[in-house]
């Protein structure tokens, strides 16, 4: 019976180690769900797994995009439906992994009804964005729809000007349209991994001071000078727009400053991901990976039968 793995977590967590750990003993294939780590020439900052790991069991769907793209999650989910039907014709186990939650929600269960993109509505918004300024189009938002603007930053001008899209095509507030989720169509399990929050947050720091002396400066540098804006999708990784702003304005602070601002907001970012994944339902929490027969014989019940894993059949 085909089926699908997915990880879930906060960033930092461990998920990706872990994720190589099982596809390595499962004949698995790792399908990215992270939203950072889908971008060229960002690796270092966005924790991409190493292109050594890559080399012992297939990945799919990383550092693929360039970096002033930005994939819906509704196009994600496509692409990763892909990837995971490519493995079940391989005899491969997918295993998705990553800890942007919508990104996982639609991939399990599915998004609907979509709207689509008017490109022709979405040329005027952007011109009347450049001519009376987004703070404008913002307040039009919270007019149209207070619910929708409220889930918005004002500073957001892609989720700003795709909601007010939303609205002009359907002459109905977005937050109408917003899709649901289906049930799963397919049996699928989700492995959660959560440390105490004490050493989550040692995590981070240490991960992120790994990042700088592997290059993450170096990275941010030369996304800026192949001409890559700021206000590109891949500036929005957490850490990247800061760096950058840093490097631009002459190294203001130590770097030693930098990083422990950097720290604060990849904090703010695993809060955030851990206050989602609580609320998804059917997810098998643990706070380090356990041995592999104790996850087996979680699955076992769970997953029925599945030859292909040695897990047996079902007492």
């Amino acid at each position: 019976m085909a089926w699908v793995l997915f990880i879930v977590g906060p960033t930092a967590s461990g998920k990706s180690a872990w994720a190589l750990d099982l596809a390595v003993r499962w004949n698995g294939t790792i399908v990215n769900a992270d939203s950072r780590q889908f971008y060229q020439d960002a690796c270092i900052g966005t924790a991409c797994p190493p292109v050594e790991w890559f080399q012992r069991v297939p990945h799919r769907l990383y550092a693929f995009l360039p970096p002033d793209r930005w994939l819906s999650a509704g196009t994600y989910a496509g692409m990763a439906w892909g990837a995971i039907q490519e493995c079940w014709r391989l005899g491969r186990l997918p295993i998705v992994v990553g800890g942007s939650g919508l990104y996982y929600r639609a991939v399990r269960y599915g998004l609907h009804p979509p709207v689509g993109a008017d490109p022709a509505v979405r040329r005027r918004l952007e011109e009347r964005c450049r001519q009376e300024g987004l703070a404008a189009l913002y307040a039009e938002l919270q007019a149209v729809d207070p619910t929708t603007a409220r889930r918005i930053h004002p500073n957001d001008a892609r989720r700003v000007l795709r909601a007010l899209e939303i609205y002009y095509q359907t002459g109905e507030p977005p937050s109408r349209w917003r899709p649901g989720w289906r049930h799963p169509a397919l049996p699928s399990v989700a492995l959660g991994l959560l440390p105490p929050l004490d050493r989550l947050q040692a995590q981070i720091m240490r991960r992120n001071r790994d990042f700088w002396s592997m290059g993450w400066l170096d990275e941010v540098v030369r996304l800026i000078e192949q001409g890559v804006s700021l206000d590109a999708p891949v500036f929005e990784s957490i850490g990247y727009r800061r760096i950058a702003e840093w490097w631009q304005a002459g190294r203001p602070i130590p770097e030693a400053d930098l990083l422990a601002q950097v720290d604060r907001e990849v904090w703010d970012l695993a809060r955030r991901q851990i206050k989602w994944f609580r609320r998804e339902p059917d997810v098998l929490w643990w706070t380090e990976p356990p041995p592999l027969p104790v996850v087996e014989r979680f699955l076992r019940p769970k997953l029925r039968w599945h030859s292909g894993l040695g897990l047996g059949h079902p007492s």
